[in-house]
């Protein structure tokens, strides 16, 4: 308490979350063209102490005169401080988002500000990137974010005075989405045809696809599995691990085409039924010959592989559906509606959940290795036409009694 009291100059304000902040302003001489007196304020400082720290580097700096000096050496643009912020970020996250990250600024932040002086842009230059961001993407509001993190980290340089992401309004809305994860999955009906085609595929596509409709796996799950992680005995298999796309930075953590689950609960345990697991047990038969591994296929053996033993890429099973479904659609009458690879874990989901009163979110949960239930009730226990029947059957017999 006592070093606040020696430094009046430093207050404390609190976000709308409560959390508490502090700030202050610092008188740095006149403005030679204008003839008035210049401030510069800092806030956003997380304890008094920093902030203290921060202001008393700033005096010394405008005593010697190396501030004026230094302020006309950081004309820096947006994408400087971009890449600069960007090698405190990297080691934060995981690879995937880091690589998800640079490409939202890629595609939609430096597009707007990339070129522009850091302490030029205007509240009213973000509020127009805003209403621009909220018209053409649904995740307009990712953007902003992203964006005003770059302008907080100019504030801690002392590059600007202020976040001016702060002072603008949000659009309320913004494009809808084309995607409805809401139809993404299949009833009861609709995978069946879709198993009774696959019959007819490679056994390679059997197994994956059978794999997808039957653990819940994600697609990056899948492809990353290999040999050692199916526990043949106990009819299980262990998920420690998912393909990302591959990416050449060397301040990622990871310079390798997997990485660990983003929570504790993507590593996991997951029971196999019978048919999938004797189709492993087929196709492991299988790819020995194809990679002459000799009579027995190696552990740290790859289950899905490229002609050359690789990683497929994640685009690949979501290209055999594709074809697998047109198959289907080009000799039916009625079409079979179109899913991702992600539409399987819908499908999973919500038919386990229907299966077997007994079965419990919890269960589903675990399974599908989400971090609190919320989730799983949320995006994936679909009131199916089979559901919906039921529930009709039941409403009628209650108002029979």
């Amino acid at each position: 308490m006592s070093r606040r009291r020696r430094n009046p100059a430093i207050k404390s304000y609190k976000l709308k979350d409560g959390t508490e902040k502090f700030e202050f302003q610092l008188y740095i001489g006149i403005n030679p063209n204008t003839g008035k007196e210049q401030r510069t304020r800092r806030r956003g400082f997380s304890t008094f102490e920093e902030a203290d720290a921060t202001y008393n580097q700033l005096l010394t700096e405008i005593d010697n005169g190396t501030y004026a000096q230094r302020k006309k050496q950081d004309l820096a643009t947006f994408e400087d401080v971009y890449k600069s912020w960007l090698d405190t970020y990297i080691p934060t996250v995981k690879p995937s988002t880091a690589n998800k990250t640079q490409e939202w600024f890629r595609d939609h932040i430096i597009t707007e500000f990339g070129d522009k002086l850091i302490d030029k842009i205007t509240p009213a230059d973000c509020q127009k990137s805003m209403n621009n961001w909220s018209k053409n993407l649904v995740r307009y509001k990712t953007f902003g974010n992203y964006a005003s993190r770059v302008f907080h980290y100019a504030v801690v340089l002392g590059l600007r005075d202020d976040d001016p992401m702060k002072r603008i309004v949000v659009p309320k809305s913004g494009k809808k989405s084309t995607r409805n994860a809401k139809e993404n999955f299949w009833d009861r009906q609709e995978l069946q045809r879709f198993l009774h085609q696959l019959e007819h595929e490679s056994l390679e596509k059997q197994t994956m696809f059978h794999m997808l409709a039957f653990t819940g796996l994600r697609r990056g799950e899948l492809l990353a599995l290999k040999w050692r992680d199916i526990n043949l005995k106990d009819k299980t298999l262990a998920v420690t691990k998912t393909l990302i796309q591959p990416n050449n930075d060397t301040r990622m953590k990871s310079k390798n085409d997997e990485q660990t689950p983003k929570t504790r609960a993507g590593n996991r345990v997951v029971p196999i039924d019978d048919t999938t697991l004797k189709l492993l047990k087929s196709w492991q038969v299988e790819q020995r010959k194809l990679l002459g591994q000799g009579k027995r296929i190696k552990l740290n053996q790859l289950i899905f592989t490229t002609a050359d033993n690789k990683h497929l890429p994640l685009p690949q099973p979501g290209k055999w559906l594709d074809a697998i479904i047109t198959k289907i659609n080009t000799t039916s009458k009625i079409p079979l509606k179109r899913i991702t690879t992600h539409g399987f874990r819908h499908t999973f989901a919500t038919l386990l959940y229907e299966s077997d009163p007994r079965i419990t979110p919890k269960d589903v949960q675990k399974i599908l290795g989400h971090d609190t239930v919320q989730v799983t009730m949320d995006i994936y226990t679909h009131a199916t036409q089979e559901g919906q029947k039921r529930v009709t059957e039941s409403l009628s017999k209650f108002m029979d009694l």
